[in-house]
């Protein structure tokens, strides 16, 4: 019987395939610039993920892309991120990076993620967005929020924030 469901199941993905995927694929070198920054210290928000997200105090870089063409930057942060809620319950946080208001690719969704529920002390946690981004000068940011009651927060410690733009190639 399991034989024959997992047969099914792996009949029906090849025919039908999985949920419409979207890569983003982008083509650059070599690197032109790098910026990095970083703090030991905590920091904590209170504001929750359906209202917006609160910049992570230190955790903004600018740059300035010459005229001429487009570069694609790429930004990674890590750093111990939790979550509380003091009235019990599960919270959550989520981390993401953003160029001005545009959140890097992939956008949409949890960044980074950590729950109370699992344990108060996290592991550190690491991600890698990407984006082109025009002439100019911009701001790069960390943000965090919290998903939770009234009661919960999110805190990032020991974090690292850095970005790399690089010359586009053509495709």
């Amino acid at each position: 019987m399991y034989y024959r469901t997992f047969c099914c199941a792996s009949a029906a993905l090849l025919c039908c395939g999985t949920a419409h995927a979207n890569p983003i694929k982008e083509i650059a070198g070599p690197v032109q610039q790098v910026q990095v920054v970083s703090d030991h210290d905590a920091v904590t928000t209170t504001v929750q993920c359906t209202d917006h997200y609160d910049n992570i105090p230190g955790a903004a870089l600018s740059i300035t892309i010459p005229a001429g063409a487009s570069q694609l930057l790429v930004a990674r942060f890590n750093g111990r991120v939790s979550a509380l809620q003091s009235s019990g319950g599960n919270a959550g946080a989520s981390v993401r990076m953003v160029v001005g208001t545009r959140e890097l690719n992939p956008a949409g969704g949890l960044n980074v993620a950590a729950e109370s529920s699992i344990s108060f002390i996290q592991p550190p946690a690491q991600f890698e967005r990407s984006g082109p981004i025009s002439p100019g000068t911009h701001t790069v940011r960390a943000q965090f929020c919290v998903s939770g009651d009234n009661t919960s927060s999110a805190t990032v410690r020991d974090w690292h924030f850095s970005i790399e733009a690089a010359a586009a190639a053509d495709h």
